[in-house]
């Protein structure tokens, strides 16, 4: 082969590599694709005497543009993620913020197209303790002639839990307790106290119900 045939062999794969080379190029950045990912918001460092309120924003979704090849290789198990805020007093009681000010995971060769919602909006109130009475729910399926004494013990209970919604709780009942035959003789049973709002810690959880029937004189 000659001299001039190998300079030309030679040229022509230079030449087919950068073929290949700008074809793949042009296919990461023009086959593109728009997914979507969902952060949630985490408030760091929250004060032991604040909770964040049930109406604060707690998700942003972000969707991205990113090559195909991209998408491939780095999201396909990536549909969720978390965004940390660190608390600071000036949030209390209520604090807005721009998502653009936040620090939103970007990823190599994609931009963030659309980020929901703009403005994040979290409230704080306070978080407090407060013992109240617990009342037996009685179900009375006695017999005519027959009554019913009963005790609960503890005949209190403490709850804990957003200030709104514990200040003004005076009471607390059981679930329901049926009371039926002619039993004369105590029973004791142990219930769970009736979870009327899942942001409010009750402690302890069940109280014991001493149920003695009576027969009328």
């Amino acid at each position: 082969m000659k001299f001039g045939e190998i300079k030309y062999s030679a040229f022509l794969k230079i030449v087919s590599f950068l073929f290949a080379v700008s074809f793949f190029l042009f296919s990461v950045y023009n086959f593109r694709k728009i997914f979507g990912v969902k952060y949630d918001i985490i408030i760091d460092g929250v004060p032991n005497d604040l909770i964040v309120t049930d109406d604060s924003d707690r998700v942003i979704s972000v969707e991205y543009d990113c090559p195909f090849l991209v998408w491939g290789t780095s999201f396909t198990n990536r549909k969720h993620g978390t965004i940390k805020i660190d608390f600071s007093y000036r949030f209390f009681p209520m604090y807005t913020v721009d998502i653009s000010d936040l620090d939103i995971p970007n990823f190599p060769l994609c931009r963030i197209k659309s980020a929901q919602p703009k403005v994040l909006t979290f409230g704080f109130e306070r978080f407090i303790s407060k013992r109240v009475k617990v009342l037996p729910d009685i179900v009375n399926n006695l017999s005519a002639g027959y009554i019913y004494a009963v005790e609960v013990n503890p005949p209190e209970v403490l709850l804990s839990g957003p200030e709104s919604k514990v200040k003004d709780k005076e009471v607390v009942y059981t679930d329901f307790v049926v009371v039926q035959g002619d039993r004369v003789s105590p029973m004791v049973l142990e219930v769970p106290l009736f979870k009327f709002d899942k942001n409010i810690v009750i402690s302890p959880d069940k109280v014991k119900v001493s149920v003695k029937i009576i027969k009328k004189e």
